[in-house]
């Protein structure tokens, strides 16, 4: 018979506490607090499930150039955002028990909201107020916000979250902070993104991507005096890929600096089997600098280093450059342009007049040549005004000491009114369409150049 019971009594406490801390950090982010890509995942579909009648978007914040900020100040100020935009969510959503947020990894984070409940153009402006916070730094980072409308709630919440990241990554070639709805018809750009990404590389050592050359052309004497380098991928069964469709891409997903290299050495080596050449010895050849090429080169020992290896004159390569290379780091950037300046370098401020470019860049860049783009004068109604103020730029440029070079001059009737104006020098479909090098010399064998619709033989 029984005569009694026998307890055996321990806390536990610590144990369960250890459990719950191990269970936390599987679903959390250490860093920010917030959930992690799995704790989302799954905090999204409960979410969702507990309200199935409420309509749901899937948000998803990402950063361009992030792995720069960290490369620039260090990881210390990377965290800093980080925990900032982790600490703006848990305050503006932690309450709404009807929304999901977490850090899904790196800069990018992910949002299950109801669509009531969300307004981008707030949300935006406290991502903005967040990242204007952090003190010490004079780098913008590009804010990208993806919108997914959920109309299929049997979709897992990883692929919601990849289309909306796919939407931001749309919005990050345009360099600029906004948001994005997602659509279709983005994930077949996605699938092309990649294919265009993962076929670069082999394309540069096949020759696929191939020097084009644009003649610019004196406004006295109407001889060519030099031509601005242009890049085409010319695929091996004949297709061309565009610039505009194969450029952004490159930028995006930071191998622009690659584009650039090629181009510059091609460039050089081009000048070099022209240096005693009668007509073409005396060229100059133009190459653009990219935003993110002083990021991820030392420009003043690539450019020195490629005359010295091709040994040409420096002065018969143009470093064309916008403001944007500037933006960031100005101090280091005006100080690269003047040592290029003083080894031998033409420097040219590009783009002048789209909207890039304004007085104050043009004090403190001490350039050699000014490019007027016509784009913006083609889209006013105001032509009167338009030409006012290209005539009181070109007057500028004179009293700076400084060649105009006019881009995207098309017709006769163009060229009259900006010889008029004072204009130094013509780029444009008039007198010469980006060609290969090889049509470029058979076009302009002698260096006169002719309108584009003459042939060469005319006046043989």
């Amino acid at each position: 018979m029984d005569v009694g019971m026998y307890f055996l009594i321990s806390d536990c406490t610590q144990d369960q506490k250890n459990l719950d801390l191990e269970h936390f950090g599987t679903m959390h982010n250490a860093l920010t607090g917030i959930y992690n890509k799995y704790g989302f995942y799954r905090q999204a579909r409960h979410v969702m499930d507990d309200n199935p009648h409420v309509e749901y978007l899937m948000v998803c914040l990402n950063f361009g150039d992030f792995k720069l900020l960290n490369g620039l100040y260090g990881m210390t100020k990377g965290n800093e955002l980080l925990v900032r935009v982790g600490g703006m969510l848990r305050r503006r959503y932690g309450r709404n028990r009807r929304t999901a947020y977490g850090r899904i990894r790196a800069d990018r984070f992910a949002m299950m909201i109801p669509a009531e409940d969300f307004v981008p153009e707030e949300y935006l402006k406290t991502v903005e107020t967040v990242m204007h916070e952090l003190t010490s730094i004079h780098f913008d980072l590009q804010i990208a916000i993806g919108i997914c409308r959920v109309t299929d709630r049997r979709m897992p919440i990883s692929v919601l979250c990849d289309c909306a990241f796919l939407a931001a990554s749309v919005l990050k070639t345009q360099e600029s902070n906004g948001y994005v709805w997602y659509s279709e018809n983005m994930m077949s750009d996605r699938i092309r993104d990649r294919a265009i990404l993962s076929r670069f590389s082999d394309a540069l050592g096949r020759g696929e991507v191939q020097l084009y050359l644009q003649a610019q052309v004196g406004a006295g004497d109407r001889h060519v005096i030099g031509a601005e380098a242009l890049s085409r991928w010319v695929c091996e069964d004949g297709r061309v890929i565009p610039p505009a469709v194969f450029i952004p891409i490159l930028e995006e997903h930071g191998k622009i600096w690659q584009l650039d290299y090629h181009i510059w050495e091609m460039a050089c080596r081009l000048l070099k089997s022209w240096k005693d050449d009668p007509v073409f010895g005396s060229y100059r050849i133009s190459v653009n600098i990219s935003v993110k090429d002083i990021y991820y080169l030392d420009l003043y020992e690539v450019f020195t280093h490629l005359v010295e290896e091709y040994k040409i004159d420096p002065g018969h390569l143009e470093l064309e450059i916008t403001e944007t290379v500037f933006m960031d780091k100005p101090k280091e950037a005006i100080l690269l342009i003047q040592r290029l300046k003083e080894y031998g370098f033409t420097i040219a401020i590009d783009d002048f007049g789209s909207g890039y470019s304004s007085l104050s860049f043009l004090k403190d860049i001490q350039a050699d040549i000014l490019k007027i783009d016509m784009e913006f004068l083609r889209k006013t109604e105001h032509q009167e005004r338009s030409r006012i103020i290209l005539r009181s730029i070109v007057a500028l440029a004179r009293e700076l000491g400084m060649p105009t070079v006019v881009e995207g001059v098309e017709t006769s009737q163009q060229v009259r009114d900006l010889t008029q104006i004072g204009c130094d020098i013509f780029q444009g479909f008039y007198y010469s369409r980006p060609v290969p090098v090889a049509d470029f010399e058979e076009r302009f064998p002698d260096g006169l150049a002719r309108p584009w619709s003459e042939p060469v033989q005319a006046e043989k």
